[in-house]
């Protein structure tokens, strides 16, 4: 990749795997736009039982966005390995480092959501106030997601103005923090499950409909748990 444009595309690899990389991405892009298809069906029937901006519709947006990026991802390293025509390189570290980002966003917004629930699940007093907790966290996810996404617009208008004395090393330590991010948060479920597991071990939980809700989030944060790590 150049400072301004992407080659014609694949050129500072073998043509043998430049050719596996164009049919994967072929393959991964009419995947990701089955899904996103489905995705977005999945998101009209939610919508009818959902009402106002919670954090489960939230977290369905997100994931709904990530996966039109991403089909936009693999459609265009399919478009640049058919066509074989330059691409302007601040897209292409756009659509390569915003996904990763905002799935990164609804991991952590999955997260929070799991600790409010594993907490007032259980009948204690600890936390007695669930709106005030609730209002607090999502302010304080607000705020710093907000600070994320626009510090990384500001990277972006300042790439595409090609103000960076060097785009291609700022792109890699905004892939390394990403990529630190993919190991500090399942860090962070595995401390807060554990500090819960001991510090709300003598509370009985409210309710059982609450309990078995608990346990299906649970298993939805191990999956992606283990989805970040692996």
């Amino acid at each position: 990749w150049g400072s301004g444009r992407l080659g014609s595309g694949m050129s500072y690899i073998s043509s043998g795997d430049a050719g596996t990389l164009g049919l994967a991405s072929f393959f991964l892009g009419v995947s990701y736009a089955g899904i996103t298809i489905w995705s977005f069906r999945k998101l009209k029937r939610i919508a009818e039982f959902v009402t106002g901006w919670t954090t489960q519709w939230a977290f369905y947006v997100f994931i709904v966005v990530h996966l039109c990026v991403r089909t936009l991802t693999w459609g265009t390293f399919t478009w640049v390995y058919f066509t074989k025509l330059p691409t302007w390189y601040p897209y292409m570290a756009i659509i390569l480092s915003f996904p990763e980002t905002l799935f990164l966003a609804t991991y952590l917004l999955l997260f929070m959501h799991w600790v409010e629930i594993y907490i007032f699940t259980h009948d204690q007093f600890i936390f007695p106030s669930r709106t005030f907790f609730h209002r607090r966290w999502r302010i304080t996810y607000i705020v710093f997601v907000s600070l994320v996404f626009l510090s990384l617009a500001v990277f972006y208008i300042l790439l595409a103005s090609n103000l960076l004395g060097d785009a291609k090393e700022d792109l890699d330590n905004i892939t390394l923090i990403e990529a630190v991010m993919n190991f500090t948060i399942p860090g962070m479920v595995v401390l807060t499950w554990l500090y819960f597991s001991w510090g709300l071990s003598g509370f009985g939980f409210s309710s059982l409909v609450e309990y078995q809700r608990l346990v299906k989030l649970n298993y939805v944060v191990l999956l992606w748990t283990i989805g970040r790590v692996g």
